[in-house]
């Protein structure tokens, strides 16, 4: 006996919200045991490691693309920034080597093609 199909059609489904995984102050002092963010020491150095971690990848890495590999090697070059006092990078090679590695990690995945 053949089943009859229903000629309804599905509702629409709803859009997926939009993600925004940018990395805050407080995932910082998380990352580095602080008790209290508060200061904008944190802020800036996490800022800078971003904005250096773009250079390193050669583009600006959206905040639905900030994959985890993305944010460890943002917390860990804060981390470094707040280790030395300083944000300041003259050269790349002032960036950790496991730093390098994740941004490179990250390049490699924004430039290969979308499946």
């Amino acid at each position: 006996m053949a089943t009859r199909r229903s000629s309804r059609s599905k509702p629409a489904a709803e859009a997926p919200a939009p993600v925004t995984t940018t990395l805050k102050v407080e995932d910082l002092a998380r990352f580095l045991g602080l008790s209290d963010a508060g200061g904008n020491r944190l802020e800036d150095y996490l800022s800078t490691a971003m904005t250096e971690a773009d250079k390193f990848i050669g583009q600006t890495v959206p905040a639905g693309s900030q994959s985890h590999t993305y944010k460890q090697g943002v917390l860990h070059l804060s981390a470094k920034f707040y280790a030395a006092g300083s944000d300041k990078v003259e050269h790349p090679t002032d960036i950790p080597p496991v730093c390098r590695y994740f941004f490179e990690l990250v390049r490699r995945e924004l430039s290969s093609p979308a499946q």
